[in-house]
């Protein structure tokens, strides 16, 4: 979610950090996440060998040391592989004195996240200046930890007459904003601060969480996002696969200032829903596309509705304020409730 912003190649604005402060006046904003969830991960390779000239803690483990370069300058970190987990050691000022960083939350792949504050020099300004980066760490890549920029630069710039609002995004964690090639600028061009929101809508196959069998991507005024969706409800007899009593068929999507016919298709109208297609192999219907292409008919027939052993067509609209940076997993239960689960998307 962002306010209605351009972003432009920084080709176009290009400022060193010391020129930058002179011309935009620009402030720390702290958390990313107010901007933007997109992140340019980057990799560091951890080492057994030891880096010089560090004061290092007790381990309880096996340490692994590795270095982010920031602006230039290395900052060095460990992370202690024991029996009770994993711990890890930053050095965020180049003291060269290892602090512990706890583990701000595990993610739903089972990685580890922390946010760490590095203090980062930066030539023009007198004291270091505080940039924030996420640190994520899996079991899964032992050896690796992967790092995102988690702050940015916002303030304002004047061009001709006009002032506008504009935020700097270091899109590679290299501790500057001044890569042409990499670097973000978001510039609000209209001046009306309107807020709105990018969602990308996933569906995953049933039996694989990780194939995509859909991907759209929306852009929709306000925050507060509706999902309108189809339940169709089965009875015993209909009961394909031991369990599953109820599936859905999303229609579209809208938010608040729009009106539901004003919304966004998801599903293709008429079309058999590919998440469901094995399991209606199953179903004892000859004309399936004909099934499909005539389901609001059907949720009117309780003839036919008996005939199939749906007991229950009916639409259902879920909304939420959507945040900045979370992923919201829609799960239906065997009595047709479609409701969220929500983790972070790191």
């Amino acid at each position: 979610m962002s306010r209605k912003l351009l972003a432009i190649a920084f080709s176009v604005l290009c400022f060193s950090v010391g020129t930058l402060a002179y011309e935009a006046n620009p402030r720390y904003v702290d958390s990313i996440l107010d901007l933007t969830g997109a992140c340019r991960p980057q990799g560091v390779k951890l080492s057994a060998i030891s880096t010089p000239g560090l004061s290092e803690p007790d381990y309880q483990g096996t340490p692994a040391y590795g270095a982010i370069p920031l602006n230039g300058d290395a900052f060095h970190l460990v992370l202690d592989r024991g029996a009770e987990g994993s711990v890890l050691y930053v050095d965020t000022d180049r003291s060269g004195v290892l602090r512990k960083v706890d583990w701000e939350r595990q993610l739903w792949d089972g990685s580890f996240l922390a946010s760490v504050p590095f203090s980062v020099s930066y030539d023009g300004l007198q004291t270091p200046s505080i940039y924030r980066v996420f640190l994520i760490w899996s079991p899964l890549t032992p050896t690796v930890l992967t790092y995102c920029r988690a702050s940015y630069l916002s303030g304002e710039i004047q061009l001709g007459d006009v002032t506008y609002l504009i935020a700097l995004i270091d899109d590679n964690t290299d501790g500057r904003y001044d890569d042409l090639d990499r670097d973000i600028m978001f510039i609000d061009t209209d001046q009306d601060g309107e807020l709105f929101t990018t969602i990308r809508f996933v569906e995953t196959a049933r039996n694989n969480k990780l194939k995509k069998i859909l991907e759209k991507e929306y852009t929709i005024a306000g925050d507060i996002i509706h999902f309108d969706a189809l339940i169709v409800k089965f009875g015993n007899k209909m009961v394909m696969d031991g369990k599953t009593r109820a599936l859905y068929l999303w229609r579209r999507v809208y938010g608040e200032k729009m009106t539901p016919a004003e919304g966004f298709s998801i599903e293709e109208p008429g079309a058999e829903p590919q998440r469901y297609k094995d399991m209606l192999e199953a179903l004892p219907i000859e004309q399936k596309k004909l099934f499909w292409s005539e389901i609001w008919e059907l949720a009117n027939d309780t003839e036919k509705l008996a005939e199939y052993d749906i007991s229950a067509i009916y639409g259902n609209a879920v909304y939420w304020k959507l945040r900045e940076g979370l992923i919201y997993i829609f799960k239906i239960n065997s009595t047709g409730q479609v409701y969220p689960e929500i983790v972070p998307d790191i």
